[in-house]
């Protein structure tokens, strides 16, 4: 029964974290593992795990099933239409940027292409290229598994460098009294124990803690924007607009010859391939290739999409809470002692989360260091 009380009382924390209306790991007292991972780690955690799953989805994908067919005709013989595929898979294929066609036409981003004279290396010609105006280019979504899981490592990282730098110091600063003792006798002397560790760590390791602490947060704010433009980038800086147009697609009658995420993750291109002719010149070929590999990741991106926004949305706010409660202003602090630094306050505010009868645990402090009254309402 007690189990499902302390079960009940982590899964609403866990939910008030999420919605950032907690700030820390404020579980209850009682017998529960005590960790400080804010909420900004929390949702970066989430979104990693989104990205993750993204990652095996998208990877899943690419190496079952077909990622690419390419026709160039019915004269073509089906080896060299396999030579097409595979060239024009590892070359990218191309559309037309204006998708402004008319409405006859089948594939919006298709049609003929202004003249080229663009030869590969190696086939025994000197190369001419012309920059082909009104042509986009699409190789990226060969690298789309790659981005996704450098993606992931990147959003769980600050919060594995926290965990690295924590390493237990708050549960071994607690001695237990986290934890329902029966025995009063026993309670006193884990308390006490308790506080003569604090005592101890205020001259070592709290300003450390802190410090260490506030890193790992403004790191994760930074990745966390930082990873938006990422994407942007990657995407074409087409990022930012993708979401926006994806929703209006999804959520309207929009018709697939119009559907703005062909602009980004086209699922028909085109690809042009050479061969020497009978006569030994070089001979161009239009294929028209269909790309399947990019339903899923269109798909993918709109819920990254979402995803990123939400956790960028967040963080302001939480770089201000992190700004804020550092403050001196009794309305920011939860536990305030004039004696205490920076560091032991901070210390104390997470001891305060987790000590079973807080306020014993505070006058054995105040009796064993001499300090003064506090200046914050102890917790009951």
């Amino acid at each position: 029964m007690a189990e499902a009380g302390s079960d009940h009382i982590s899964f609403v924390s866990s939910i008030l974290l999420l919605l950032g209306l907690r700030s820390l790991p404020l579980l209850g007292p009682g017998n529960v593992k005590p960790n400080v991972d804010s909420a900004l780690f929390k949702s970066m955690k989430l979104a990693a795990a989104f990205t993750g799953m993204a990652f095996v989805l998208v990877t899943a994908r690419t190496y079952i099933g077909d990622n690419i067919d390419c026709t160039a005709g019915a004269a073509v013989k089906e080896e060299e239409t396999k030579a097409i595929t595979s060239y024009c898979f590892i070359t990218s294929t191309f559309t037309l940027s204006n998708f402004t066609l008319p409405a006859a036409s089948p594939h919006p981003g298709l049609g003929p292409v202004p003249h080229r004279e663009v030869f590969p290396p190696g086939i025994g010609v000197d190369s001419v290229v012309e920059e082909d105006e009104g042509v986009t280019f699409h190789a990226y979504y060969q690298w789309v598994p790659f981005m996704i899981a450098l993606q992931s490592v990147l959003l769980f990282l600050p919060t594995k460098i926290w965990q690295s730098k924590e390493d237990g110091h708050l549960e071994y600063l607690l001695c237990d009294t986290h934890k329902v003792h029966v025995n009063k006798e026993l309670a006193h002397a884990k308390r006490s124990q308790s506080v003569n560790v604090f005592n101890h760590s205020r001259n070592f390791s709290n300003g450390k803690y802190l410090a260490w602490f506030i890193m790992c947060e403004i790191l994760g704010c930074g990745f966390t924007i930082g990873n938006l433009f990422l994407t942007d980038a990657f995407l074409g800086g087409q990022f930012f607009d993708f979401g926006k147009g994806a929703l209006s697609y999804l959520t309207g009658s929009v018709t697939d010859p119009n559907n703005p995420l062909n602009i980004v993750f086209p699922k028909i291109g085109k690809c042009t391939w050479y061969k020497y002719g009978p006569s030994g010149s070089i001979v161009s070929m239009d294929a028209i290739c269909v790309l399947p590999l990019n339903i899923v990741n269109e798909k993918t991106y709109v819920v990254l999409w979402l995803t990123y926004i939400l956790l960028c949305a967040f963080t302001p706010g939480r770089l201000d809470a992190l700004i804020t409660r550092r403050s001196e202003n009794k309305r920011d602090m939860k536990v305030v002692l004039k004696e205490c630094s920076k560091g032991d306050k901070f210390i104390l505010w997470c001891l305060q989360s987790y000590v079973v009868d807080f306020g014993k645990w505070t006058a054995q402090l105040i009796e064993e260091a001499g300090f003064g009254k506090p200046e914050f309402e102890l917790k009951n």
